[in-house]
């Protein structure tokens, strides 16, 4: 395991040299869709790269991008880059993760936050760092001197109405809300204990999250559904944080 992680880590360092260089490039003058095309092309270089080491390095390994995918194997590497627009409104909120899964059970996880250089990593069993130094989860009891994340977007017009009275219970309760675009960051400073919780709706991809989600864990943190049940992965609705803030917000929101 500690030999695949540090192939993921010095994978993930090379690919965000050359993601770096797209921040360069862009121009907040330019149009949103000018700005798109320098990121998307910046990703797939970046993409290929961190392909061409996992070929090199584990070639029977299968991998997961945005725009590649081969399974021929039982491990597979999924890796994820930052929304784009968050970088293209050059907003210091800009990562990438990989998650290794064995048999579908992610085991490792890197998440690495470019701008501040920040590298969080973790394997099951075995807890989580920043940067070489061991995370432990924030034992924070006091709901009121929280930060708690949520993220506000939904596709769906028909969950506006459900979402809005979501939020309202939690203003109510005056929970300090944050929402920053970028929910596998918020996991990992989570488990840094920089925030205190965080409340997602309705997700659409776990695999956007996974990496994060090992990371939050294996600092101590407890996962739930909004029912503070396990049925997260099917109900896409994610309640993460220590047990007694979890316990506090699920008597708010259920």
């Amino acid at each position: 395991m500690n030999h695949i992680l540090n192939i993921a880590i010095r994978i993930i360092r090379e690919i965000g040299i050359i993601l770096l260089k797209s921040y360069e490039y862009i121009n907040i003058n330019y149009s949103y869709k000018n700005n798109e095309i320098i990121i998307n092309n910046w990703n797939k270089r970046a993409e290929q790269h961190a392909i061409n080491l996992i070929k090199k390095y584990y070639p029977q390994h299968s991998y997961t991008t945005k725009n590649y995918f081969v399974h021929n194997n039982n491990i597979n590497w999924i890796i994820n880059f930052e929304k784009n627009i968050n970088i293209i409104k050059k907003l210091p909120y800009y990562t990438i993760s990989i998650a290794i899964q064995i048999n579908k059970r992610t085991e490792i996880a890197v998440i690495y936050e470019l701008i501040n250089n920040e590298l969080f990593t973790a394997i099951r069993g075995q807890g989580a760092q920043l940067n070489n130094k061991r995370l432990r989860v924030n034992n924070n009891k006091i709901l009121s001197n929280s930060i708690i994340i949520t993220n506000l977007i939904t596709k769906n017009i028909k969950d506006i109405n459900k979402k809005l009275s979501f939020i309202k219970k939690l203003m109510i309760a005056k929970i300090d809300l944050r929402c920053h675009g970028t929910n596998v960051l918020d996991l990992a400073y989570l488990a840094a204990g920089r925030i205190d919780g965080i409340l997602l709706y309705k997700i659409d991809n776990i695999n956007y999250y996974i990496s994060g989600i090992l990371i939050a864990i294996e600092s101590g943190n407890l996962i739930f559904d909004h029912n503070g049940n396990n049925n997260y992965n099917q109900s896409g609705n994610l309640l993460i944080g220590n047990a007694k803030i979890s316990n506090l917000i699920l008597e708010i929101i259920k």
